[in-house]
């Protein structure tokens, strides 16, 4: 049997929070200072997630605004074809 409690990493959250609530501001220092450094990876992987979804939702609407440049085109196209037997019958001889 060892004199020491488990260490901090093997040690879960709840654990962690418990071990700073019974202990004085002192010694608290390495509990919290664990729980800071978990938090911070979690949200590093967090981040990390937000930024992978965010750039294929952005090929997404590169690619959705390529495709209405494109109908934009078709359709001034054809407006055009629509339009230019009209004009060129109005025009005088």
């Amino acid at each position: 049997m060892s004199n020491f409690g488990k260490p901090l990493k093997e040690m879960t959250e709840e654990e962690l929070r418990n071990c700073v609530d019974k202990q004085s501001w002192e010694m608290a220092n390495l509990p919290l200072t664990e729980l800071a450094i978990r938090s911070l990876n979690s949200l590093q992987k967090t981040i990390q997630i937000f930024n992978e979804k965010s750039s294929e939702q952005t090929s997404k609407l590169l690619i959705l605004t390529c495709w209405i440049v494109g109908l934009t085109i078709v359709l001034v196209v054809g407006l055009v074809i629509q339009i230019f037997p009209i004009l060129v019958a109005m025009w005088p001889r």
